[in-house]
């Protein structure tokens, strides 16, 4: 479960949940320059969320309509992919809440 935005899970169903759930926090870390400059709690302000990296390669491409919405089809993941690689952010390694890496 991506826990990243803040109605994902509440504290009390991640505690009932916690040893059947895989809890992960969702960001990339940003091309040089980039500076959210926001209190995310995130290791440096050079990381943001996947969603403002979303927000960020549709504003790079200029795209104007809704760019990913719901549950993606993978032709649509691939292409984010390739754009998050295109504006050079970088992609995992992945935590768990405990501070552990996963994979």
């Amino acid at each position: 479960m991506d826990d990243s935005h803040p109605r994902a899970a509440s504290i009390a169903a991640e505690e009932a949940t916690r040893n059947d759930t895989l809890y992960i926090e969702c960001y990339v870390s940003g091309p040089e320059g980039l500076d959210t400059d926001a209190p995310f709690k995130l290791p440096t302000t050079n990381d943001c969320y996947t969603c403002f990296a979303e927000g960020y390669l549709a504003w790079r491409e200029k795209v104007n309509s809704d760019y990913v919405t719901g549950i993606p089809e993978v032709p649509k993941i691939a292409r984010v992919a390739s754009l998050l690689e295109k504006y050079s952010f970088d992609v995992g390694p992945f935590y768990g809440k405990s501070g552990a890496v996963i994979g």
